[in-house]
């Protein structure tokens, strides 16, 4: 996406009329998230400009994106920390131009000003109930550590990059290993129904993989299943020990298998799981219409053994 980006200090003389405008735009994109539905209203819903002008007088910096006849199709806020690394809040891009490059133009107009300045991290909380993570990914942000909120019903991902250095995806979060292996709870989405498949694993690529193996098992290796999600158990628990349920109003269909009758939107623990144990945490999610396709792995072939003869 073609445009300019505009940096807005709490000093500058015309903050108070950029921050009318971002607040309406940001009133205006969070009340119309368009992710599944069920989940709380956004924090961003309700944005006034008072609130951005007193982050801004507490010295947060204002990003915007600007189209040609300089209206604003985007926003973020960004805050320096105690460590020096960029803290980056609120991203906004109007609805309409969803999809576009708004967020991908003011994210990497941040990425220069970083690397030129020095800054050692560019740091963001992602909601991984709205499917954030998978985005932040795949502009190179990586996966730090877990932020469940206190008393908040959702999951965020806090999640790093280097200014300056490679893009490089991590479509499964590759590099997020646990110290132990977790349950988890690996959601499928299968024509209109919902599989969850539990296991224990020490990371989201281990889990999407394990689980996608499991149900090609018991659903054949060509069904075409696709993965929407990872939920993990925060306290690990030895191998041996059956996993929890995921939720209620499933048909288990073995001791690892839970199928959900209806849409993701319609699966309580699916789109909330603190709601059905307040210690799993959703870990990755793919919004409806982005799941994707993991494909089993083959069978381990058994290599025959050679039997040694005498040959006299």
């Amino acid at each position: 996406m073609s445009g300019r980006v505009l940096t807005v200090t709490g000093s500058d003389p015309r903050a108070r009329r950029w921050a009318d405008r971002v607040a309406t735009l940001t009133r205006r994109a969070f009340s119309d998230t368009g992710e599944i539905a069920g989940l709380p209203r956004p924090d961003g819903a309700g944005d006034e400009a008072a609130t951005l002008l007193d982050e801004l007088a507490a010295g947060s910096a204002l990003w915007i994106a600007l189209g040609p006849s300089a209206e604003v199709t985007g926003a973020m806020r960004v805050a320096e920390t105690d460590d020096g690394a960029w803290c980056v809040h609120r991203v906004v891009v109007d609805p309409a131009l969803r999809g576009g490059g708004v967020g991908r133009l003011l994210l990497s107009a941040l990425d220069r000003a970083a690397a030129d300045r020095g800054i050692p991290a560019l740091r963001l909380n992602a909601v991984v109930e709205r499917g954030l993570p998978p985005l932040y990914a795949r502009l190179g942000y990586h996966v730090t550590g877990l932020e469940p909120g206190p008393g908040k019903p959702l999951s965020e991902l806090v999640m790093e990059r280097s200014p300056g250095s490679p893009g490089v995806p991590a479509p499964l979060a590759e590099e997020w290993i646990w110290p132990a292996p977790r349950p988890t709870v690996n959601w499928f989405a299968l024509a209109g129904e919902m599989y969850a498949v539990t296991g224990h694993h020490r990371g989201v690529a281990d889990a999407a993989r394990g689980a996608a193996d499991a149900l090609a098992a018991h659903l054949g290796p060509g069904t075409p299943f696709r993965y929407a999600g990872t939920d993990a158990h925060m306290d690990p628990q030895p191998a041996d020990r059956s996993c929890p349920p995921p939720g209620p109003g499933g048909l288990r269909l073995d001791p690892h298998i839970t199928r959900y009758a209806g849409p993701r939107e319609r699966v309580p623990a699916h789109v909330m799981p603190r709601t059905a144990d307040p210690w799993r945490f959703a870990v990755w999610r793919h919004n409806p219409g982005r799941e994707t396709r993991i494909a089993p792995r083959p069978p381990v072939r058994a290599v025959p053994s050679v039997r040694e003869e005498t040959i006299p």
